[in-house]
């Protein structure tokens, strides 16, 4: 079990997340000439809970999860901890920026190691020094067992 200050660790992945997203909406606007967007999410279609589908679909961005088809860019979307590589998705690479898809690990380990490296502090707390509300997870994802 790891303790976090979870809010601090949410609003910057989202922020990174979103700015990288917008720049590829952005950048594919400009070269297919204002038509409506269409991301490509592979190898999984993210949920319709999942923050990505909702914001989404506000911006009225079409969403697909075939690789045949035609889209901007491509999310790699896995809803594990622990990913492998896709071939299609490193086909994709040639022609296509592909967010996430060097992002093989999304423990909770690996998140915080990075965060710290990163942004230069700790999203991980103390339970004995710190003082205030914060959150217990377990480090596997899809546990849905936040104390």
């Amino acid at each position: 079990m790891i303790r976090y200050n979870w809010f601090s660790a949410t609003k910057y992945f989202v922020k990174l997340f979103f700015m990288k997203l917008k720049y590829n909406i952005l950048y594919s606007s400009f070269k297919n000439n204002s038509r409506s967007k269409t991301i490509l999410f592979y190898p999984e279609f993210p949920h319709k809970k999942t923050v990505i589908f909702k914001i989404l679909k506000y911006l009225k961005v079409y969403i697909t999860n075939n690789p045949k088809g035609r889209f901007d860019c491509v999310i790699k979307w896995k809803d594990t901890t622990i990913n492998k590589r896709y071939k299609k998705l490193d086909e994709l690479s040639v022609n296509y920026k592909v967010i996430n898809i060097h992002c093989n690990d999304n423990s909770k380990e690996n998140v915080v190691s990075n965060f710290e490296r990163i942004f230069g502090y700790k999203l991980s707390i103390d339970p004995l020094e710190f003082k205030g509300q914060c959150l217990k997870k377990i480090i596997l994802m899809q546990c849905m067992m936040g104390l």
